[in-house]
């Protein structure tokens, strides 16, 4: 039976648990430690023992490299072998070759080497004591007594001209162990010697090679040295693998057997690779189908995603030997395709769909593996296949760019955590010692860890604004592939919503943070206790008669005992339904309230849900190449109710969204309404960073073919080019969402229906109303036809119907270069912060690794002064930052008289623009119009006090966020005169610690170049609506007028009576705002927002000011006093033997040669970044 067979049963029945236990290598080193003490108290009696086999005792083995994998080799004739007069007559003569074999495996272990943490191995050479120890009997022995050691052993025999190996293998803290032959007898003499003679003779033979006759007696000394090198290669190969598999198994290490045959192989003649030779191709057979055992059982653990990978590098090391036979590459890398489909969830069925079914699932991860599948099918001679493959990595980079950028950052910053961990480790402990360089490389731990989790956590915003019933929610419903937003023909989103597309969620789940849950939760009460007071009917019919549908959450509030309000919430249903009551709930507060709760929202609602699976493919991108995608769902800005606070609540999305999408509504862009969308649009525009990133979809465009004199494709570019002056013509999409939402939510439901039963598909909701947006009434005679074919004929054509709609929709085209422009533009640019603080603390670091360095191999007189000279630098630069910051005063004055110039002549400005836009703003009321006909105090009547307060409180806000806006160019004007000033004073403050630096730097005679980056000026976001309170100044007056006649007798002059009619009169309550008072409150706020602001300015100047000379100072200070500790900890280490410096001095370098190799890294990243952003015209 095939050996290798037999190494499968020990390796599935010994080390199975070990594969599929997370923590069992910490275990297993646990144990084989205690096993390891235990042993080391046994006595030397062991090597007493009938069958111990080893030189040296096991106390001893024991001792050396605990854990390591550790060879021994048996071969056919020792060097010296102390009992040879008690073994049994020889029947034979072999060589003397433990030395040659000795030496193969020492070449093959420097890729093992024993100071390795991922393949331990120790090459125990000379160490068998005789030949009359040998087989099972001296493997117990070694088993008994190694108990806690790995073991490999390679023991050749000879009997009657023939050669066998045998090996024996032992894990880790294992009894059991594995020994079977390896390769079976064979006669070396012809098999290897004789076939080598006749190889050498048929080179020069002129005659028929067929006749020639080769004997024992024409096998030459060049003969015999090809069986030493076959057997050393045999040895190599057998221990290659058997230490593969150990490694693989306990330390995860990938095999190298692989990449190593060709190198092995390579001095061996060509006739011992035929197919007819009966020692070596069945020795690789062997190897190749023990590895492809190894594998199968990897795929039932968590290193299954590294099968693939190791398929393929295995075919390629096979491919290399330039076989005859193909086939076993071809297998290897089928199977290798298979698999890693597999793990896509994708079966594959023929080979050649491979690429087909992994293009729409390309990720940055299938870099590596395309490249080694594309170099191991060019081996092969599968060229065609290797120019697809190539074709398909091109597709990849194109796709993968900004994912790439990405994880390699992800990847970068955790090197250089990993690299900040081990100088913790290094410095904490023996020789180094350095207590204070461990704590700060601790502390660079903790900040690359924070900078990881912002780069993982990447959210790239996009927002969507619509006036009501355009069909915004409808659009984003069809993005995330399911009906999650409600949607009615009143507006309904008050409150921006945040959907963010994740990858793995089972379903959506809306989250309220713990401060927006208690405001609500606040919010609840306050509306209970309101409706208690005022009475339930009352407030139906006085203020809410013209919104019946928020009767229903009144109802709800007052009837329910617990909260609506809830932390977390799942499913389709529950989540529409908690939206509308949390936007109902803000109306509500609005209409019955002085209290309204957006004007203290910190934090939106969340809706977590996966990124759907058919717009990935639709848009053949992987679904992990998205991101965190955010949608934010954003008030209208054409709804009336409280339209101020909404205002400012869309203007505060806007700014922080890397692009903005506005939906128009086809069929109101050539009526009255247009006008209203003009300015809605322009108002969007104002509050954008730039046109740039703003998108504008028109929506029901499908109205078009209803409507044949609407406007043409061309009428409706020029309308959003010429009144809208949006010009990017790249940027806006005809489309129709309620199609594109119809397909969305099919392929949605469709996923849920498993296993798909195509009977009860037919009467699914989101299949019928596919069938009624795409035949209107003609629906149901197309679905009951259908019914009448066969299963694979309706499933077909449902999935027609769906790819269709969403063809015609418009979708596709606006979604892969909206989605592209925030991949390619938005993420990168994100990234930035993670390059730079890579490299500062990198080149940091070297510079402290180069110091320690030079120090170990100092003069002591030179350490001793150049500290000296340190402490001088630090004073000095002690005594300039004193100086400095006596000048802070003069400079905070003279910046003042600045800020309280431009102020001056700010309010001024103000107050003029402000009574310019009152009289604008009441003009455009019709109510006004009428009122000052009639009066001349100036005051306004509304019929109830919610419409007052409404008017009241928005014109404030108006008129405030004016203002606000005033002051915000006040302020961009204050930076460039200030920027001026401090770029003059930033030159002097940067010279004084450059050179001090400089003058360190020359002196210590190290080139550190430290360039202190100037700081940036940052003054606060001044907001003037933090100011605002609800407006209280409506007053109420009353006022008879005529509710209707009533029949009465009249008399005239008492002498003729008549009937008439009298008047009967009302008493009506009107609630009425004073301009005055709004004057009066708008000047007020006015007065203290510009008194507050420059406050802040001042403040913020001041502790600017004081916090950037800190900085530059302390930097440097920094700089020096790690040079000078550095210098000082090498002194007091003095006298430490020269051993421990050569140790330190290895340390040292391994350090900072991984940190030179990070800093090319970091800026080669740099680089591509760069190109990145700049590729685009």
């Amino acid at each position: 039976m095939d050996p290798w067979w037999f190494f499968l049963t020990f390796v599935t029945q010994t080390l199975v648990s070990i594969i599929n236990t997370h923590k069992m290598a910490e275990v297993q080193l646990e144990n084989a430690t205690r096993q390891r003490e235990a042993s080391l108290k046994l006595p030397s009696i062991h090597k007493t023992y009938e069958n111990w086999p080893l030189k040296n005792p096991p106390e001893q083995i024991l001792a050396l490299y605990p854990n390591h994998l550790r060879i021994f080799i048996s071969p056919p004739e020792l060097e010296y072998d102390k009992f040879r007069h008690l073994s049994d007559p020889k029947d034979h003569y072999f060589p003397k070759i433990e030395d040659r074999l000795s030496s193969y495996l020492l070449s093959l272990c420097k890729h093992y080497p024993c100071n390795d943490k991922l393949r331990p191995t120790l090459l125990v050479d000379k160490a068998w004591e005789s030949k009359r120890f040998g087989g099972r009997s001296a493997i117990i022995a070694l088993a008994e007594c190694l108990e806690s050691e790995p073991f490999i052993v390679l023991e050749s025999t000879i009997s009657h001209g023939k050669l066998n190996l045998q090996v024996a293998y032992k894990g880790m803290g294992q009894k059991e162990f594995f020994y079977e032959e390896a390769i079976p007898y064979f006669e070396y003499h012809n098999d290897i010697s004789l076939a080598a003679a006749r190889a050498r003779i048929e080179k020069t033979a002129s005659s028929d090679k067929q006749k020639i006759q080769v004997t024992p007696k024409d096998i030459t000394i060049e003969d015999e040295e090809i069986l030493f090198k076959v057997l050393g290669v045999i040895h190599c190969i057998v221990t290659s693998w058997l230490a593969d598999v150990h490694h693989l198994i306990y330390h995860n290490a990938p095999p190298l057997l692989p990449q190593l045959l060709p190198d092995l192989i390579k001095e061996l003649p060509d006739f011992l690779l035929n197919d007819t030779n009966p020692v070596f191709i069945p020795l690789i057979q062997g190897v190749v189908k023990g590895y492809q055992a190894v594998f199968q059982k990897l795929e039932e653990t968590e290193q299954r995603y590294q099968v693939p990978g190791l398929l393929l590098n295995l075919a390629q090391g096979i491919a290399s030997l330039h076989l005859e036979d193909k086939a076993w590459a071809k297998e290897l890398v089928a199977k290798s395709e298979h698999c890693y489909l597999q793990l896509q969830g994708v079966t594959l069925t023929e080979r050649n769909d491979f690429l087909s079914l992994i293009k729409p699932r390309l990720s940055s991860e299938d870099r590596k593996y395309f490249k080694e599948l594309k170099s191991c099918l060019s081996l092969l001679g599968e060229h065609d296949m290797a120019h697809q493959v190539e074709q398909t990595t091109g597709l990849l980079e194109l796709k993968t760019d900004i994912l790439t950028l990405q994880t390699e950052v992800i990847d970068l910053l955790k090197e250089v955590g990993t690299l900040m961990q081990d100088a913790k480790e290094k410095f904490a402990c023996a020789p180094l010692n350095d207590e204070e360089s461990s704590k700060e490389y601790e502390g660079y731990c903790s900040q690359i860890s924070a900078e990881i989790d912002k780069v993982e956590k990447l959210e790239l915003v996009m927002a969507v604004v619509a006036p009501m019933s355009a069909g915004k929610s409808t659009i984003i419903n069809a993005i995330v592939g399911q009906d999650l937003l409600p949607s009615r023909n009143t507006a309904t989103t008050t409150l921006p919503t945040r959907i963010c597309l994740k990858q793995g969620l089972a379903e959506p789940v809306l989250t309220l943070s713990l401060n927006t849950l208690n405001l609500f939760q606040m919010t609840e009460k306050q509306l209970k206790k309101t409706i208690k007071k005022d009475g339930l009917e009352k407030i139906k019919k006085e203020k809410l008669q013209s919104y019946p549908h928020l009767w229903e959450l009144v109802h709800k509030i007052v009837e329910g005992k617990d909260s609506l309000m809830k932390e977390n919430i799942s499913g389709r249903g529950e989540i529409r339904r908690m939206l509308t009551d949390l936007n109902d709930m803000i109306r509500l507060c609005i209409l019955i309230t002085d209290f309204n709760p957006l004007a203290n929202i910190s934090e939106f609602p969340q809706i977590e849900t996966s990124f759907p699976e058919f717009l990935e493919a639709q848009l053949k991108i992987p679904s992990n190449l998205i991101g965190n995608l955010v949608i934010v769902d954003t008030p209208g800005p054409s709804e009336s109710m409280q339209h101020d606070v909404l205002l400012n609540v869309v203007r505060e999305q806007l700014k922080i969204s890397s692009i903005v999408v506005f939906v128009l509504d086809f069929t109101q862009l050539k009526t009255e309404a247009a006008e209203d969308v003009k300015k809605e649009v322009r108002e969007v525009i104002d509050n954008l960073r730039g046109k740039d990133n703003l998108y504008v979809l028109v929506n029901k465009i499908d109205e078009r073919i209803k409507d044949k004199s609407s406007m043409s494709e061309e009428r409706v570019r020029e309308f959003v080019k010429g009144e809208l002056e949006v010009t990017e013509t790249g940027h806006l999409f005809e489309i129709a969402a309620r199609s594109a939402f119809r397909a969305s939510d099919f392929w949605y439901n469709l996923k849920q229906q498993s296993p798909l039963n195509m009977s009860s598909l037919l009467d699914v909701d989101s299949v019928i109303r596919l069938f009624e947006e795409a035949y209107g009434a003609m629906a149901e005679d197309e679905l009951e036809e259908l019914k009448t074919e066969g299963d694979d004929r309706k499933e077909k054509r449902i999935k027609s119907v769906a790819d269709r709609l969403w063809k015609k929709s418009g979708f596709q085209s606006f979604l892969e270069k909206a989605v592209i422009t925030l991949m390619e533009d938005v993420a990168p640019r994100s990234m930035n912060s993670g390059f730079l603080y890579c490299s500062n603390i990198l080149i940091k670091l070297q510079n402290s690794l180069s110091l320690k360095n030079a120090a170990l191999i100092a003069e002591i007189e030179t350490l001793e002064k150049q500290i000296k000279e340190l402490a001088s630098d630090l004073n000095e630069l002690g005594s300039e930052k004193a100086k400095s910051v006596e000048r802070i005063p003069e400079i905070l004055t003279e910046f003042r008289k600045e800020v309280e110039n431009y102020f001056q002549r700010v309010n001024a400005n103000a107050r003029i623009a402000r009574i310019k836009e009152l009289g604008d703003e009441i003009g455009s009321f019709r109510r006004f119009i009428d009122w000052i006909l009639r009066n001349e105090e100036k005051q306004f009547e509304f019929d109830n006090e919610a419409e007052a307060k409404e008017f009241a409180n928005g014109k404030t806000l108006t008129l405030l966020k004016e203002v606000e806006n005033f002051l915000d160019g006040a302020y961009k004007n204050i930076l460039k005169t200030l920027d001026n000033k401090y770029n003059k004073l930033r030159q002097q403050i940067e010279r004084i610690p450059r050179d001090i630096l400089s003058k360190a730097s020359e002196r210590l005679g190290k080139a550190l170049d430290v360039k202190l980056k100037p700081p940036e000026v940052q003054l606060p976001e001044f907001q003037t609506t933090s100011y605002f309170k609800s407006f209280s100044g409506v007053s109420t007056k009353s006022k008879q007028t005529v509710a209707g006649y009533r029949p009465k007798k009249y008399s005239l002059f008492g002498l003729y009576e008549y009937i008439g009619k009298e008047a009967i009169m009302k008493t009506e309550t009107k609630y009425v705002v004073k301009q005055q008072e709004l004057h009066e409150r708008i000047d007020e706020l006015l007065l203290k927002a510009i008194k507050d602001t420059k406050e802040q300015v001042a403040e913020a100047l001041e502790l600017e000011f004081h916090d950037q000379f800190k900085k530059y100072f302390n930097e440097a200070s920094s700089y020096l006093t790690s040079y000078q500790r550095d210098l000082q900890h090498e002194k007091d280490n003095r006298g430490r033997d020269s051993g421990l410096g050569k140790l330190i001095r290895e340390i040292l370098d391994e350090l900072q040669g991984n940190a030179s190799k990070l800093i090319d890294k970091v800026e080669n990243c740099r680089v591509q970044n760069f190109h990145f952003l700049n590729k685009r015209p």
